[in-house]
């Protein structure tokens, strides 16, 4: 149904894949109603399409609900997770379903080169967003900002083409500031 909404239509039109659906289907009601906040977010901000939403995020979907049913049926939320165990188990998880997790490049100036999978991230990736989604805090104070945000708010501009939108200040360690 959300292909007849107006801001879809196109994509609707394009799309020809056979999936149409996605189901929310964790055990934690909470965990998936942060997931479906996490989805419609991501389609109305244009940070996924309608085919990379049924393409590998699909997949990505029913993993990560397969796993959470499994290892952490009593979750109430994904921000519960200790994420560096949870993440560490999630690969561990995803490697015994022989599912890939890694991928080999070669690189002309560095040679080869691992590369996680995006479903290696995808743990992490849901955890962070539901997190951003529900921090109310200002932009700038934040850890990490987010330069869309600072457009939207202050019309601070920015490269528009690159696919770089955060400025990360969370590694910054400085005693005098504490």
């Amino acid at each position: 149904m959300i292909g007849f909404i107006t801001n879809f239509h196109d994509q609707r039109k394009k799309y020809n894949r056979s999936n149409k659906n996605i189901r929310f289907e964790f055990y934690s009601p909470f965990v998936n109603l942060e997931m479906k906040y996490v989805v419609f977010h991501k389609l109305f901000n244009e940070d996924w399409s309608f085919s990379s939403l049924f393409g590998t995020n699909f997949t990505n979907i029913n993993q990560l609900t397969r796993f959470l049913n499994e290892k952490h049926p009593r979750l109430g939320s994904l921000l519960d997770l200790d994420i560096g165990k949870s993440d560490r188990e999630w690969l561990f998880w995803l490697e015994k379903q022989n599912i890939r997790t890694h991928t080999i490049r070669e690189h002309d100036v560095y040679g080869e080169q691992i590369i996680k999978c995006s479903i290696a991230h995808f743990l992490r990736h849901m955890r962070f967003s539901i997190s951003q989604l529900i921090d109310a805090r200002e932009e700038w104070d934040k850890d990490r900002w987010d330069i869309r945000i600072l457009y939207d708010t202050y019309k601070i501009n920015y490269n528009m083409s690159k696919s770089q939108y955060f400025i990360d200040f969370s590694k910054i360690k400085n005693s005098g500031f504490n």
